[in-house]
């Protein structure tokens, strides 16, 4: 079974290649410590979080959300804590896939989602990226899905689709077939590589798409000109909902400085409202 999880870890991390990776510190077996040495990139920053403070347990993730409020965006944060401790969990609030997790008793998945939004809550980023719900279930070994072609860890890294032997991109499949000019269009043909549809009618669907803009080199040329200009939409619609929420930004920022005191008995930390320090720079 523990075998069976590992493999997956090992699917997820080869089509996913994360930047940083969040776990529990003195948390993890050898064995899954060695998956996470043989498939993590020398350049992932690894980040370990103390149990239950910093990597909260399923109860207190749970407890954490609703008192947050992060998935009420119309309730204040005051109502949102009165609705906590009189045992309204407001699940009707929460997206699906959160409430499937809660319903069907999984805890470590709950467990790692206390890990993440304990972070995020100290980089300041809780509030931008939690209320757009943007959750769901992904199992990248999934026998139920058949609507794209499973490609574990070790056929992607043995095929070299996304990374050669030597860890670059050079030589492989994702290199020869990218000719993206958008940062977007680039991360969407990854996951596509990755994960190669597996149903006739997709395939061809998409290969009549294919066609279509190859047979006219005309309009193929304007499409790339005019796209070469746009910015990552993906990432300035995330921000226009972010900005929609027009929440009050409760961030304090601490500046330390000690470093510019003479004496120890007068340092302190000045705390500076978001707003007047960027103001200030």
């Amino acid at each position: 079974m523990f075998f069976c999880h590992r493999t997956r870890l090992r699917t997820l991390l080869a089509q996913i290649r994360p930047v940083e990776f969040i776990y529990p510190r003195d948390g993890l077996s050898a064995a899954t410590n060695n998956v996470l040495r043989a498939e993590l990139r020398t350049n992932v920053l690894k980040t370990g979080l103390t149990m239950r403070s910093e990597f909260w347990d399923a109860e207190a993730t749970i407890s954490e959300l609703n008192s947050a409020g992060y998935f009420s965006v119309r309730a204040s944060k005051h109502e949102s804590a009165a609705a906590a401790a009189s045992g309204d969990s407001k699940m009707g609030d929460w997206p699906p896939a959160l409430v499937a997790l809660n319903e069907n008793g999984q805890s470590i998945a709950l467990t790692a989602l206390g890990g993440c939004v304990s972070y995020l809550r100290r980089l300041l980023l809780d509030n931008e990226l939690l209320p757009m719900k943007r959750f769901s279930l992904y199992d990248p070994s999934e026998a139920a899905n058949t609507q794209f072609l499973v490609l574990d860890g070790q056929t992607l890294s043995n095929l070299e689709v996304m990374d050669s032997a030597d860890g670059g991109d050079k030589g492989t499949l994702l290199s020869h077939v990218t000719h993206t000019v958008t940062p977007f269009g680039k991360r969407l043909l990854r996951v596509w590589v990755s994960r190669p549809l597996a149903r006739i009618d997709d395939i061809n669907a998409r290969l009549d798409a294919v066609e279509d803009l190859m047979g006219n080199p005309e309009l193929h040329q304007k499409l790339m000109s005019a796209m070469k200009g746009l910015p990552d939409m993906e990432r300035c619609l995330s921000r226009i909902h972010v900005d929609g929420l027009a929440k009050v930004s409760e961030a304090v920022m601490y500046m330390n400085v000690c470093r510019y005191c003479t004496s120890t008995t007068c340092c302190e930390r000045t705390a500076l409202n978001s707003d007047d320090l960027f103001a200030t720079v």
